[in-house]
């Protein structure tokens, strides 16, 4: 199936704009499609049962604010081979991007996620609170994630039984206006990244100003820029700045911030 250069809006089904009916589907390709949502309106793309190859291509899709999780779903019941999302925006709406090998149903992950030169940006929370992050990738092997552009999520990125990748390493090859993270969650929000860490772990943060209250809880260690780095020495680099107000647990640990 390829759809190419059209605009679409309405919904197909559940408040779906172009869903994936039961059974599965082989080697689609969407290019050039633009997807207008509304208030009424959760879901842009969504398939739970897609095998062989998947590619998505220069799609916009805003104002999907309805959102019960899903602005993209693309899901498999039996095998994904290659899943190629690329050169894409995704705006203004409620939810996440997600793409998920479904591996305790499916039996095995997503063979390769290919996540390229894409925006996300201005993704809020959905209504019930079931969406992870802009952008979600579970139960995928060869994964990459670069030359992406994260702005004003309530969460950028959350991952799950994902290889090739790491939050570290999706740090360095994609921008970001703010960026905290713990193993398996990116945020925007060092609150939302402490709230996804259990004790003993640790949340990096990176250069930036987070206007938000901070309560880092009992054994969790906050690290900044300038860990490591006293406060009044010249080789400090740029200061992650908390302007709110931060409460610390005493068995907790914060290093590096201005």
């Amino acid at each position: 199936l390829t759809v190419k250069n059209v605009k679409l809006s309405g919904a197909a089904g559940a408040s779906r704009t172009f869903q994936v009916a039961d059974g599965s589907l082989s080697d689609v390709t969407l290019d050039g499609v633009t997807f207008e949502g509304d208030n009424t309106q959760s879901v842009a793309v969504y398939g739970n049962a897609f095998n062989g190859n998947v590619t998505l291509t220069n799609i916009t899709a805003a104002n999907y604010t309805d959102g019960n999780w899903g602005i993209v779903y693309v899901a498999t019941n039996s095998g994904l081979e290659d899943v190629d999302f690329t050169g894409s925006t995704i705006q203004a709406s409620a939810g996440m991007v997600e793409f998920n090998g479904n591996e305790p149903t499916s039996g095995e992950n997503i063979t390769s996620v290919t996540i390229q030169d894409n925006t996300f940006e201005n993704i809020t929370e959905d209504s019930d609170q079931d969406a992870n992050a802009a952008l979600s990738v579970q139960d995928a092997e060869n994964t990459s994630i670069s030359g992406n552009t994260f702005i004003n999520n309530f969460n950028h990125i959350f991952f799950s039984n994902v290889i090739g990748e790491s939050t570290q390493s999706v740090v360095s090859r994609n921008d970001f206006n703010r960026a905290t993270y713990t193993d398996s969650l990116l945020s925007s929000s060092i609150q939302n990244a402490v709230d996804a860490a259990s004790s003993g772990n640790t949340v990096n943060v990176e250069p930036g100003t987070y206007d938000e209250d901070v309560e880092v809880p009992d054994g969790l260690t906050l690290s900044g820029p300038n860990a490591g780095i006293s406060g009044d020495s010249d080789s400090r680099v740029q200061e992650a700045t908390i302007t709110g107000e931060l409460k610390i647990d005493e068995n907790s640990t914060i290093d590096g911030f201005e």
